[in-house]
């Protein structure tokens, strides 16, 4: 069976990372940001069945759970960490210290370079631009805070993501973050693309 080793809060005060000892999802992440959602996944659906737990992010070794403002941490905490520990199985032996790696984004983001017109690449094209500049330069930050988004489109100049996890309900996601990312792609892509949130 899987072990919590330990928890940790995020930027978003309605967050809390739970540490495990195996992955939780061999690659990428997954997102469940309502109890519809979770139906499939035992975990993520037991999760739910807790009062006030309000979204499941799963990625690497964490798994960080949302609660809304009536939930009381002091309550939810251990069992949570009890239903992670029933219900999950390692799936391998996770990496070393895979979710406390320093990140330096700027070292990252380097290898990209700007297409010479990023509105003349086909739609494909540019999906997958912004998404190596997110893989390199915004993802990593995110999962270190329990966090993640995706990239739902792209409409004109405006680059629609959606907030997953900790970053879902975090104030510093409408301000500092997205501004962050907006200056990414800004950068990285055209400087004439705006990001918006769904």
């Amino acid at each position: 069976m899987a072990k919590v080793v330990k928890t940790s809060e995020t930027p978003n005060p309605l967050a809390i990372r739970f540490h495990l000892d195996c992955k939780v999802v061999e690659s990428g992440s997954r997102s469940y940001p309502d109890a519809e959602s979770a139906q499939a996944d035992r975990t993520a659906a037991k999760l739910f069945e807790l009062p006030n737990v309000t979204s499941v992010f799963y990625v690497g070794t964490t798994v960080t759970v949302n609660k809304d403002e009536e939930g009381d941490w002091n309550d939810l905490i251990t069992p949570i960490a009890d239903i992670l520990e029933e219900s999950i199985s390692p799936a391998q032996e996770p990496k070393a210290a895979e979710s406390e790696q320093d990140f330096d984004a700027g070292a990252a983001g380097a290898q990209i370079q700007r297409p010479e017109d990023f509105f003349k690449l086909s739609l494909e094209d540019q999906v997958g631009h912004l998404n190596r500049i997110f893989d390199e330069m915004v993802r990593p930050g995110l999962a270190g805070d329990g966090g993640g988004l995706e990239l739902m489109g792209i409409e004109g100049s405006t680059v629609r993501i959606h907030y997953e996890g900790a970053c879902g309900s975090c104030p510093s996601a409408t301000s500092g973050t997205l501004m962050y990312i907006e200056g990414a792609i800004q950068r990285k892509a055209h400087p004439e693309l705006t990001v918006a949130t769904d």
